[in-house]
């Protein structure tokens, strides 16, 4: 007898480029010591590596495909050097701006 151990949903995720992300970090050498600043990444690409979907083989496809919107967090040794705690939040990039006119909306 089978049982269904998860749930089952139409879910699918976003595909969405390192560029599309901000990444924040915050590094604490131990907890008792409060967070100390919170710095955005410059550069996300350094931090998201793009995965190769792994069923393009069953559509005969032989070059690279993104298998959508799953990365490996790579944390490079010259920024995670440090023994210590570290926040990262990865989140959908802003646009801030102010909207001067709604006629058209």
């Amino acid at each position: 007898m089978y049982f269904a151990t998860g749930t089952y949903g139409v879910v699918r995720p976003a595909d969405i480029t390192p560029d599309d992300v901000d990444i924040f970090i915050q590094y604490s050498p131990s907890r008792n010591v409060q967070g100390g600043n919170i710095v955005k990444v410059s550069n996300p690409s350094n931090y998201l590596l793009p995965l190769d979907d792994p069923s393009k083989s069953s559509s005969n496809i032989t070059s690279f495909s993104l298998f959508g919107g799953m990365y490996t967090l790579k944390l490079p040794v010259a920024d995670f050097g440090a023994k210590g705690y570290y926040t990262i939040m990865i989140k959908p990039a802003e646009i801030r701006t102010r909207i001067v006119d709604c006629g058209v909306l």
